[in-house]
């Protein structure tokens, strides 16, 4: 397998983090673990992306990095620098 298509393996509390997030049944613990388990394992937003000699799996990883990198900064920023016009109708 390709190293662009790897996953690391979830672990039984992540993938039934993952389910019950799906039901809208995750706990507080469980959502926290799954936005870890989006941004670390399945998106590898911390994880080096280049392949020596393989574009299309870097092009492929630095997608993956990109919706995680994607997801942090809305996690980080202040509501208000991401939607003025919302924020300061209310």
């Amino acid at each position: 397998m390709s190293q662009a298509l790897e996953l690391d393996a979830l672990t039984l509390a992540e993938t039934r983090a993952l389910q019950a997030l799906e039901k809208g049944k995750a706990t507080d613990e469980q959502q926290a673990l799954c936005l870890s388990v989006i941004i670390k394992k399945i998106c590898r937003t911390h994880d080096q992306s280049f392949i020596p000699g393989k574009a299309d799996e870097t092009a492929f990883l630095e997608g993956r990095r990109f919706v995680g990198n994607r997801i942090l900064r809305h996690l980080r920023r202040p509501v208000a620098e991401l939607h003025p016009e919302e924020v300061n109708h209310e």
